[in-house]
């Protein structure tokens, strides 16, 4: 896994970007926080889904963004007690099919902060909405699979770019 990453990192100067095209090539950086709700054999045990992600975007046209984002995930147990967290790096990409209106699909890996647990396979789907150049609010699903299972969640993702 750590080889793609290195892969992706290596060939984002290499896209060429077309000098006639009018929109933003910037690349831009923010945060976001999800909110959500435990879906499957997890939601028996956990309640609530709070994460935090940085990410960044970089435009290859008009319709087409690349990203890269890490953060946390934490899974909230019902009745108090201990939860449980992931920490993603992801890779992926938006595309706009309507000017404010994106897809949003990422994957990469995702670390429990469980001990001995080792790394699981981590991806997100989505569709959002683009309220300015600045801010975005999606509806999404993560999951996190490993030995033939996925831990996921359905959430609502706000986030903000500079």
């Amino acid at each position: 896994m750590k080889i793609i990453v290195v892969i992706f990192c290596l060939a984002l100067p290499t896209i060429p970007v077309s000098a006639q095209e009018s929109f933003n090539k910037k690349v831009q950086a923010g945060g976001a926080l999800t909110f959500g709700v435990p879906v499957g054999v997890f939601s028996s045990v956990y309640s609530f889904i709070v994460a935090g992600t940085i990410k960044a975007k970089l435009p290859v046209s008009q319709k087409f963004v690349l990203t890269v984002s890490g953060g946390y995930y934490g899974f909230l147990r019902k009745g108090g007690g201990e939860g449980v967290g992931f920490v993603p790096i992801l890779g992926g990409f938006e595309y706009h099919f309507e000017p404010k209106i994106f897809i949003d699909v990422r994957g990469g890996a995702g670390v429990p902060t469980v001990k001995n647990n080792g790394t699981a396979l981590c991806f997100i789907t989505g569709i959002g909405y683009d309220i300015s150049k600045r801010m975005q609010v999606a509806g999404n699903f993560t999951g996190f699979g490993k030995y033939g299972y996925v831990i996921g969640n359905i959430g609502i993702e706000f986030g903000y770019y500079f």
